[in-house]
């Protein structure tokens, strides 16, 4: 998960126990049905995101059958090389958004990845190569969303 503030980053990944990284990520940019943006740190730019053909969602989005967004909790032993401080794995269940949607675009998605050496991204470019060398079947779409609000993420949880 690919952040451009340090508050969202810190709180995220030490209280939460999300796994964030820092990047530069501009506002979206909307020109008649097209919607881009892309990811990049220091002028290095690693992914393009683009929505085409937007419209209004006219069919209702499918329920998520899942029961949370699971994320891996690692913070590092200070002194101790490979050490874990503290590790393990945290769930967001769903359903306690309290997220008011405005704007409901779909269209056509794609996205693409520029594989990165060291020089590049020192300390996330196995990340961002790892997301290029995956072979793309088929896009099945894309969405555009803008909403105000959303769940203060207090029923985060350890999973034992």
């Amino acid at each position: 998960l690919w952040e451009n503030l340090a508050d969202p980053i810190i709180t995220g990944r030490e209280e939460l126990g999300f796994s964030k990284i820092y990047c530069e990520l501009p506002e979206i940019s909307v020109l008649h049905d097209s919607a881009s943006s892309q990811a990049s740190w220091l002028g290095f730019k690693f992914l393009d995101i683009n929505v085409s053909n937007l419209k209004q969602r006219t069919e209702p989005s499918l329920p998520a059958e899942i029961d949370g967004q699971l994320h891996y909790k690692y913070m590092p032993r200070t002194g101790e090389w490979g050490t874990a401080d503290s590790q393990y794995a945290v769930i967001t269940p769903t359903g306690k958004s309290k997220a008011v949607v405005q704007e409901d675009l779909v269209g056509d998605g794609s996205l693409c990845w520029t594989p990165a050496r060291w020089e590049d991204l020192p300390t996330f470019y196995q990340a961002v190569n790892a997301f290029a060398e995956l072979e793309i079947k088929e896009f099945l779409g894309g969405s555009l969303t803008r909403s105000v609000g959303g769940s203060d993420i207090s029923e985060q949880r350890i999973l034992y």
